[in-house]
């Protein structure tokens, strides 16, 4: 088959990457997949990371108050700024940077490996990290993540650069400044990117010595030179950010990472130890990447057993990029083991690795046809292709869900070794059954045609999952936070300030000062110091932290709205309009607004005093679907069902993924009734919100009687 020229191949690089990009910045302001993660990091940690960003935006200062990521994540915040200071603060705008880091991490690895591996190599991996449902969903959020990656591919860039530098024709000089820069860049992924990415650097350094004892005297020589230039490198970068980050801040970077390592892990060594095995084995299964992933990750795997089944010798002869994706994939899987509860996104950067190495049994088959594996004789190799074996066939059990079938709530840690005992025993059979001359192999040589038939089956049967997981999302998204944070700042007064574990999320849209709040990790007498008025919460446990830590706060706040949200744990986006003092001393002097005057009133039953308050705010501020819901109701209340419809109709308009206003709209039809445009907005409400009892009986109910 023939290879496309080098021009070419950029070109189709190009187009892949111009439609990736496009699936990123679609909608950049609707909210992530309710199931993208487990964890509320996709709703809540984007916008803490970009928290300084968003206070030089809005208020002219980096540093406002006790949240200072941008001392972990300043790249992240320093791009996200420099989109502010040209779009305005915006949900969109805030992950517009990442959309750029996403494409550019891709063109630059892909590059590196057009140039190591060659143009079918290259294209592959670029159609499938370009399109890879995780990615782009990830690179959609403001999270640090992307800027991380984005220097590892530059990292990874010159290493290829450096790591055939003399073969090349090039310079020792530009060659040893190309080994630099490639450590400064590792190890500035882990210092202005993310901590995560600590692996990085020791993978690179550890590339490059198994490449220099596969070569020569001479070559070896060369590229030892090139491990000191990269280690020379991470020390400048170390240095220049001890200068400017780590000793003027160091009691603040190294308290907060003491509390987000040590404190997380508790002090108990033998769970520490406990967890680290459970999640070196489970978090792929854990995160849902082995299931959404099926076909790439079994193609990886496969690419894996390629290569360490080679000898040695063979092994070392490997294009170094190569080896650099290796030892990427191996130690940052063995490092992310090592945290409390891995969040899917702290995957993030080994799929990069991933990707690369399910591209090599495809590009097998379109190169000489032959697809050959066999058990390694050699016993460090022998090893590490039993390993990977071993780690198969441990993820198959794990992802049918046997064990949690058949033991409902059975503890993570016997589950674990439930499985790694079925694991153990495949393995065992295979290596009793082939342990002495048998042999056990799998070789592959098919026609040209066949084997490009099935390269093309398993390369659209990739973006089908990924493009089509994308295209569900697109088709049923919403734009609960966007709306909910515009809608919080136009009913709340100009002197209201948020607090809460959700408050930077809902102040992405607006210009209300926003607090996050973080737990067990809030020094005393903050909430004197910002005097917020406002607390924003989601889920049942932040809103019984609170409770615990300030019962005289929780006591005396007031219901102050209600918005509704997309997300595994909660359903509903609940404001409090705190109380004036705390502890005898005054925390604001806040005056509510009309809505929430109105809000007050309807609370306790008043349904006259609201509207002489909202019907004038609604001449100012005709675009608030909340205001025109609750005037709405308050004319229901007092038999003006003819007036109420008009409005509540306006809010469904104004505001139409919300479930509550299309129910609402649908009893007030039924009421008046218009039965057909009943049961079509309480369909519409059940679209909505599924899970709602009550908007399922009412839609029964209307459906009934249209039946009948």
């Amino acid at each position: 088959m023939q290879k496309p020229g080098a021009t070419l191949t950029l070109l189709i690089l190009g187009a892949i990457l111009l439609a990736g990009w496009a699936m990123r910045a679609t909608d950049l302001d609707a909210d992530p997949p309710e199931k993208l993660s487990w964890s509320q990091g996709p709703y809540t940690d984007g916008a803490l990371v970009v928290h300084n960003a968003r206070n030089d935006a809005l208020f002219g200062s980096w540093i406002r108050d006790h949240a200072n990521d941008i001392y972990f994540y300043p790249l992240a915040n320093l791009a996200t700024r420099a989109v502010f200071s040209v779009a305005g603060v915006g949900r969109g705008q805030a992950a517009f940077a990442n959309t750029i880091f996403g494409v550019l991490s891709i063109l630059l690895i892909a590059t590196a490996i057009l140039r190591a591996c060659g143009p079918p190599a290259a294209i592959l991996f670029t159609l499938f990290a370009a399109f890879h449902y995780y990615l782009v969903m990830y690179d959609r959020l403001a999270i640090a993540e992307p800027a991380m990656i984005f220097l590892i591919a530059v990292s990874v860039f010159l290493f290829e650069r450096a790591s055939r530098g003399n073969e090349a024709g090039r310079s020792p000089t530009i060659v040893a400044g190309m080994a630099g820069m490639a450590g400064l860049f590792a190890a500035a992924a882990v210092l202005i990117g993310k901590a995560h990415a600590l692996y990085f650097p020791l993978a690179m350094l550890l590339a490059f010595l198994i490449a220099a004892a596969g070569s020569g005297k001479k070559n070896a020589r060369h590229r030892n030179r090139r491990l000191v230039y990269a280690l020379l490198g991470m020390g400048v970068a170390a240095l220049l950010w001890a200068a400017l980050l780590g000793v003027p801040h160091a009691d603040y970077i190294f308290s907060q990472a003491s509390r987000a390592t040590i404190e997380k892990h508790g002090d108990d060594p033998r769970q520490v130890l406990a967890q680290i095995g459970i999640n070196l084995f489970h978090m792929g299964v854990e995160s849902n990447s082995v299931q959404r992933m099926p076909v790439l990750f079994v193609l990886a795997m496969i690419g894996i057993l390629g290569i360490v089944s080679k000898p040695v010798a063979a092994l070392r002869k490997e294009p170094p990029l190569v080896l650099l994706f290796l030892c990427w994939l191996v130690l940052g899987w063995a490092t992310i083991a090592t945290q409390h509860t891995p969040s899917p996104r702290y995957l993030l950067a080994l799929l990069i690795p991933m990707i690369y190495l399910a591209t090599r049994p495809l590009t097998a088959l379109l190169g000489d046809g032959k697809l050959a594996w066999s058990l390694p004789r050699e016993p460090r190799t022998r090893a590490a292709g039993l390993f990977v074996i071993f780690f198969v066939a441990y993820q198959a059990f794990a992802v049918t869900g046997l064990v949690e079938r058949a033991a409902p709530g059975i503890d993570p840690l016997y589950e674990t070794l439930i499985l790694l005992a079925g694991a153990t025993a495949v393995l065992g059979i295979l290596h009793l059954a082939y342990s002495g001359k048998r042999k056990l192999a799998v070789t592959l040589a098919w026609s040209p045609g066949r084997r490009r038939a099935m390269v093309g089956t398993l390369v659209i049967a990739v973006l089908v999952m990924h493009v089509g997981r994308w295209v569900s999302w697109k088709t049923t998204h919403t734009h609960y936070l966007r709306d909910a944070s515009i809608d919080i700042a136009r009913s709340l007064g100009e002197d209201a300030a948020l607090i809460g574990p959700y408050a930077p999320t809902f102040g992405l849209d607006n210009e209300l000062p926003a607090y996050p709040f973080l737990g067990r990790y809030e020094r005393p007498g903050l909430l004197q110091e910002l005097r917020p008025t406002h607390m924003v919460l989601v889920t049942r446990i932040e809103q019984a932290e609170i409770e615990r830590r300030y019962p005289e706060l929780a006591a005396g706040w007031t219901f102050a709205g209600l918005y509704p949200i997309r997300m595994q744990y909660a359903d509903k986006i609940v404001v409090y309009r705190l109380p004036r003092s705390l502890g005898g001393a005054p925390l604001h002097y806040y005056e509510p607004s009309a809505m929430e005057r109105a809000i007050d009133a309807i609370a306790a039953e008043d349904f006259a005093t609201p509207p002489p308050l909202l019907e004038p705010y609604l001449a100012q501020h005709p675009e608030n679907a909340e205001a025109h819901y609750l005037l709405g109701v308050c004319y229901f209340k007092q038999d003006r069902l003819q007036d109420a419809i008009p409005l509540i109709e306006r809010a469904a308009t104004l505001r139409p993924d919300r479930p509550l206003y299309h129910f609402r709209l649908g009893d007030y039809y039924a009421r008046a009734g218009r039965s057909d445009e009943a049961l079509t907005a309480l369909e519409r409400a059940c679209v909505l919100n599924p899970d709602d009892d009550v908007f399922r009986n009412a839609r029964d109910t209307m459906r009934a009687r249209a039946g009948g």
